[in-house]
């Protein structure tokens, strides 16, 4: 979008080189950044920017990650769609069982069933 710039973090060696390719390839406004570091030093930078008061005066900043209820709403209608189509032919809620990674995933599921959709247990899995 025009007069939109972003930022993308990631961490070193946890992409693929494709999936590198493709965080900065879909636009000139798109930068890219390896991070040396774990995905929480990613988003300890970004916390770290967003409380910077100094630094909001002069760029205004937005959050797309797993810190921001936008990224949570999409993933929530996912689970919505799931739940509510296995829900109409089974009427029984719908047991997931979610990845862990960072949680964000696993917290838009815990958030739709809160809102009322058929949900049943939300089991984290890793592979820690």
């Amino acid at each position: 979008q025009p007069g939109v710039r972003v930022v993308v973090l990631y961490p070193e060696g946890r992409v693929s080189p494709r999936q590198a390719h493709q965080l900065g390839c879909f636009g000139d406004n798109i930068q890219a950044l390896r991070v040396a570091g774990a995905f929480d030093d990613c988003q300890a930078m970004v916390k770290q920017a967003l409380a910077d008061r100094e630094l909001q005066a002069q760029v205004p900043l937005s959050s797309a990650n797993s810190i921001s209820l936008g990224r949570l709403l999409p993933q929530m209608s996912y689970y919505a769609h799931a739940a509510l189509t296995h829900y109409a032919a089974h009427r029984r809620r719908l047991n997931l069982v979610v990845p862990t990674g960072n949680l964000g995933n696993a917290m838009a599921a815990v958030l739709a069933r809160a809102l009322g959709v058929p949900i049943g247990q939300i089991v984290l899995a890793t592979n820690a």
